[in-house]
């Protein structure tokens, strides 16, 4: 091969690799950074009952879900504790927990157990999957939607 030639298939290589980059469609966002109020659990909207006996209700009465571009994420979530037997006066009170999205395959999850905490069910007490169509973001029996972009 001619030096001229080698010259021209040496440089066409790294272009052709730098063309298949530009031209490639961009790439989802790692997380679906932004701030995100719940609208419903379970279906129902807020305040929603996620937990009921004889003796007790609990009920979301807000649960507000901060998540950063690098997937790190807080949970605000307010509750409120109800004793039927009319005992005690119902509570309600406030928690702030710090959670990680993750790719798992091809899947997002929320990392820690923090939506396992207004839900007495063991499949809520796993690895939430993730979902996000347009603004709404779903967790487990949660929906989300989108309130403000991440800073």
């Amino acid at each position: 091969m001619k030096r001229p030639a080698l010259i021209k298939v040496l440089l066409a290589v790294p272009l052709a690799a730098m063309l298949a980059v530009a031209c490639t469609a961009p790439t989802e966002p790692l997380v679906p950074a932004g701030t995100y109020a719940l609208q419903a659990f379970a279906s129902h909207p807020l305040p929603a009952v996620t937990f009921e006996n004889v003796v007790f209700r609990q009920s979301i009465v807000a649960d507000t879900v901060f998540i950063s571009s690098d997937g790190s994420g807080i949970r605000r979530l307010t509750r409120l504790s109800e004793f039927l037997d009319g005992a005690r006066a119902p509570e309600q009170f406030s928690q702030e927990i710090a959670f990680t999205v993750e790719r798992a395959g091809g899947t997002l999850v929320v990392a820690e157990q923090v939506f396992c905490l207004d839900s007495h069910t063991p499949e809520e007490c796993g690895l939430q999957p993730l979902t996000l169509a347009g603004a709404v973001l779903e967790i487990g029996l949660r929906r989300y939607t989108r309130v403000a972009d991440a800073p």
